[in-house]
């Protein structure tokens, strides 16, 4: 949420708070089921296990959906991207870039000791938008879902 907060720092207050609260709204009815795959605050940032990674990626894909599904949200997290196009047409060329230098910008550490390069993530994000654009039926919302989840969920972010 804070990249939302940060890419809205130059409207007003108002705004900026309107929108946190609408899409607090959204995001809180379905993430209480998530809570207890997280450590108890006792143990928060000295124990992490499977089931914490679990709830991240969960996290991550209804962070991701709820952010997409959303006209404001979507377009202040990934300013040009059209869910409505195909996904062939939307993620042609320099199309992709609408969504992957965001993610990017927003999801990879910088000078953190051990995380993949830009250039790596930029490989598998690509990859993935490859495999998924060309199946049977997709729709440009689903793509960017699922990158976004797979850049918010992964351990590149888990380790921050």
């Amino acid at each position: 949420m804070s990249a939302i907060s940060r890419s809205n720092s130059a409207r007003s207050s108002g705004t900026v708070i309107a929108r946190r609260i609408s899409f607090s709204v959204l995001w809180n009815r379905s993430t209480t089921a998530m809570l207890p795959h997280f450590p108890t605050a006792p143990n928060r940032g000295r124990i992490f296990l499977a089931s914490h990674q679990t709830g991240v990626a969960q996290l991550a894909i209804k962070y991701c959906s709820v952010m997409v599904d959303n006209a404001t949200t979507r377009a202040a997290f990934f300013p040009g991207l059209n869910v409505g196009a195909a996904p062939a047409t939307q993620f042609a060329g320099n199309g992709r870039d609408i969504l992957v230098v965001p993610l990017l910008q927003k999801a990879v550490g910088v000078n953190v000791g051990s995380q993949p390069t830009d250039t790596e993530v930029r490989t598998e994000l690509n990859a993935l938008i490859d495999r998924l654009a060309g199946k049977p039926g997709a729709s440009s919302a689903t793509v960017a879902k699922a990158a976004c989840a797979a850049a918010l969920g992964s351990g590149v972010l888990s380790i921050l």
